[in-house]
């Protein structure tokens, strides 16, 4: 929904997220680019994507990835990067890609 206090959110969010965010983009541009975003282009779907494997503990606790998936993970953001690649072709949270 496009709505003014979506743009008022987007601060109270960065002051939440505080020490575990970092950028080097100003805010002003982060605001702006908000404001397009939510009223020229709608709110976009964003996909999540969490590699998988498992943690292992000796010293410290690691977490050992899937090459598998690590494989697949590189080749989905090939797909996402590749501006050839049709939008129908992208795999999403709602597909089983």
């Amino acid at each position: 929904m496009k709505n003014i206090s979506n743009i008022a959110n987007i601060k109270e969010i960065m002051g939440v997220a505080g020490d575990h965010f970092k950028t080097n983009m100003k805010a002003d541009f982060m605001l702006d680019l908000a404001k397009r975003v939510i009223f020229e282009s709608g709110t976009p779907q964003i996909d999540s994507h969490m590699l998988q494997g498992t943690d292992k503990r000796t010293d410290q606790w690691y977490y050992i990835l899937d090459e598998e998936d690590v494989q697949n993970t590189h080749d989905l953001i090939e797909l996402w990067l590749n501006p050839d690649t049709a939008a129908g072709e992208l795999p999403s949270e709602d597909s089983d890609g």
